[in-house]
C-alpha cells in the first residue's frame, strides 16, 4: 500500500495532524524526502490563508466597513481639532477642583480660555483642511483589493525581499513564513465601522452626540458624563 504525501493527508482534512507532524522533524523538514512535500503542504495552506483574507475583504467592503491606511502618518486636522478640545477640557476641570481666586485656579482658567479661542479661531481653517483632505482621498479611493495599504499580493520584488529577509535573520525563514510571503503578501485589515464610529462620538459626548455641534456646549457637564467610560 503506497502511503499518502503529507500534501494528500492535508487535503483530505488532517490539517493539524500535519503540521504537528512536520513540526516535530524539526531542521530535518529541510531535507528529502520531506522538503518538497513540506513545502508543498505549506503552499497549499497560504493558499488557502489568501482565500480567506480576499473573502473576509469583501465581505466587510459590503458591510460598509472603512479601511484606514496603515502606512499614512499625517494626523487629520479635525483631530487636532478635539486634541486642543480635551486639553482645554482637562484645564477647566483642573480649576474647578482648586480653591476660587487663587493663583492656580486663575491660571488653568485663563489657559482654558486661550485654548478655546484657538480652537475657535482655528476651527472654521482646519475644518475646511478636513474637508479637502477627504475630498481628495475620496477622489483617489480604490476598491479595498486593489489598494496596498489593505491587500499587497507577492509581486516581482517578493523573492529579492525574502532573501533581505533571510540574510538579515541569518538563516532560512520558517517553511509558513515564507509560504505567507509568497503566496499571501501583505494584509492590514485596520479600520473602522460607521456605526460603532457614531457610538464612539455619543460616548465621548456624555450620551448626547448633539452637542458636537453646538458652539458652546456644556463642557463641565459632559465631562462628569463621560468620565470613566470604558473606550469602544
Amino acid at each position: 500500500m503506497v502511503r499518502s504525501t503529507f500534501l494528500e493527508r492535508y487535503q483530505n482534512g488532517e490539517h493539524v495532524e500535519v503540521w504537528n507532524e512536520l513540526m516535530l522533524f524539526g531542521e530535518a523538514v529541510r531535507d528529502e524526502p520531506y522538503y518538497a512535500d513540506a513545502l508543498a503542504v505549506a503552499a497549499e495552506t497560504m493558499r488557502r490563508a489568501r482565500h480567506n483574507v480576499e473573502l473576509l475583504i469583501r465581505r466587510l467592503e459590503g458591510m460598509s466597513y472603512q479601511f484606514s491606511d496603515s502606512r499614512a502618518a499625517a494626523r487629520s486636522p479635525l483631530s487636532v481639532l478635539e486634541e486642543w478640545e480635551q486639553i482645554a477640557a482637562r484645564m477647566e476641570a483642573k480649576a474647578a477642583g482648586l480653591e476660587p481666586n487663587t493663583f492656580s485656579n486663575i491660571h488653568a482658567k485663563r489657559m482654558a480660555e486661550a485654548i478655546r479661542q484657538r480652537v475657535t479661531a482655528q476651527t472654521p481653517f482646519l475644518r475646511e483642511l478636513a474637508a479637502q483632505a477627504a475630498s481628495k482621498k475620496q477622489a483617489s479611493k480604490k476598491a479595498p483589493l486593489e489598494d496596498t495599504s489593505v491587500f499587497d499580493p507577492p509581486g516581482k520584488q517578493t523573492s529579492r525581499q525574502l532573501k533581505k529577509l533571510e540574510k538579515l535573520a541569518g538563516g532560512p525563514l520558517p517553511l509558513s513564513l515564507r509560504a505567507w510571503y509568497e503566496q499571501v503578501g501583505g494584509v492590514s485589515l485596520m479600520g473602522s465601522h460607521p456605526v460603532l464610529n457614531r457610538v464612539r462620538i455619543a460616548f465621548r459626548w456624555g450620551g448626547f452626540p448633539g452637542w458636537e455641534e453646538a458652539e458652546n456646549p456644556p463642557r463641565g457637564e459632559i465631562s462628569r458624563l463621560s468620565e470613566g467610560l470604558r473606550p469602544l
